[in-house]
């Protein structure tokens, strides 16, 4: 199943909606509100454009690692795990399908946000046994930003990261040049992103202690329990 969290962002999430095609109408996504997001019912719009398959769950959680990992919680046999995002939208007719078999074969695949490419799994699909194995979806020192990049690490440390280069994310982030040499894009800049800046600032200098303390234990331990299992061609 896909996870898409959002907040504060109906009229970006309209935006995602309409990137959605094909057959990527067709697979299992879960839409993640905060109970008391002061945008709830601003959603109203953006939920008529939505695939007839696709649910929505206003939750008490309203940070975006902690609904993933409340969504691992009370769904946790799930084959895949999905993350998406209200700033990105869908560049590749089928991309979710293409990513979840993947995930299904027991790998933790990302695609291409135009950004990172293969140096980081930004919004994966993953193996729902090597979640399992783990322990966690969204590690608990890292509410916001930071939690797919112990995914990717674990995965490429143990030899199970896919990266798809061939099926194309688009992410509207204010960070991101809109075309080379012409700056970054600030209009996407809002309340959202302005709320998350001293969490993200925290998470880089966790990450690097977490790295330290944290993470070779984590690697060890999926490289016993969980690569050794036959992963699926």
């Amino acid at each position: 199943m896909w996870f898409l969290p959002t907040h504060k962002r109906p009229e970006k999430l309209k935006r995602f909606l309409g990137t959605v095609a094909g057959p990527d109408r067709d697979e299992s996504v879960m839409l993640i509100l905060w109970k008391n997001d002061p945008r709830l019912h601003d959603y109203a719009d953006a939920f008529r454009h939505m695939p007839s398959n696709w649910d929505v769950w206003v939750q008490e959680e309203r940070l975006c690692g902690p609904k993933l990992q409340n969504a691992f919680k009370c769904f946790p046999e799930e084959r895949t795990y999905g993350f998406l995002a209200d700033d990105t939208g869908l560049g590749s007719v089928g991309m979710l399908g293409e990513l979840r078999r993947e995930a299904e074969q027991g790998v933790l695949a990302w695609p291409n946000d135009g950004i990172h490419g293969p140096r980081m799994a930004t919004h994966p699909c993953a193996s729902g046994e090597f979640l399992r194995k783990l322990g966690f979806w969204a590690h608990p020192n890292f509410p916001h930003n930071g939690f797919d990049t112990i995914l990717y690490y674990i995965a490429e440390s143990i030899g199970v990261g896919k990266y798809r280069v061939d099926l194309n994310l688009i992410h509207w982030h204010p960070f991101k040049e809109v075309t080379p040499g012409n700056g970054w894009n600030h209009a996407e800049w809002d309340e959202t992103y302005d709320e998350a800046r001293e969490m993200n600032t925290k998470a880089i200098d966790a990450m690097y202690d977490f790295q330290e303390r944290v993470l070779p234990g984590l690697v060890d331990r999926m490289r016993r329990e969980y690569r050794g299992q036959e992963i699926q061609s």
